[in-house]
């Protein structure tokens, strides 16, 4: 009798939010904001946000190799990680976390199955990505510290799509 139902009261694959998820860890882990106060990323209260818009495919975290060791395994959540190498900017090491965001937001946007990007980043490198993922019809969704969040993220992507980042007490 329930599978009856089911194929009567299912929504059409039409109407179903398939959702892919980009954090960028680093960015909100080590917000003065976050870390501050004592608090970290709350994963559990993000992946019912986020499946509060819809199927969550994918949820991916970017973080630089050297932050992984010792971060929590979060595939129990659903969570991937996504260590990215450093480069050599100048006099400096610098993590190719933004860049990768980027180049994937750029691959998952081109999927017509996949309806909303969304971005959990302070960072104003992710207007390219938030760029690409309009112009390939994604609706995008943007977690962060609302005091930190770049103004010109903000103001592209527009207040109603943006929500504070849950964070709780802890360590990473």
């Amino acid at each position: 009798m329930i599978k009856i139902l089911e194929r009567f009261f299912k929504p059409p694959a039409s109407e179903v939010r398939r959702v892919v998820a980009l954090i960028d860890y680093e960015n909100i882990a080590l917000a003065d904001d976050a870390i501050g106060k004592g608090k970290i990323l709350d994963f559990q209260i993000l992946k019912e946000e986020l499946l509060k818009i819809g199927n969550l495919d994918f949820a991916l975290v970017f973080i630089p190799y050297d932050m992984v060791w010792g971060m929590k395994d979060l595939s129990e959540l659903g969570y991937d990680i996504i260590s990215c190498p450093k480069r050599r900017n100048s006099d400096k090491l610098e993590d190719k976390v933004d860049i990768s965001i980027i180049r994937t937001v750029w691959k998952f946007s081109r999927y017509s199955e996949i309806t909303d990007i969304a971005i959990i980043s302070n960072d104003r490198h992710m207007l390219e990505a938030v760029n690409e993922a309009k112009n390939n019809n994604k609706k995008i969704h943007l977690f962060g510290i609302l005091p930190k969040m770049a103004v010109v993220l903000k103001d592209y992507v527009g207040a109603e799509n943006i929500k504070p980042v849950p964070l709780k007490n802890g360590r990473a």
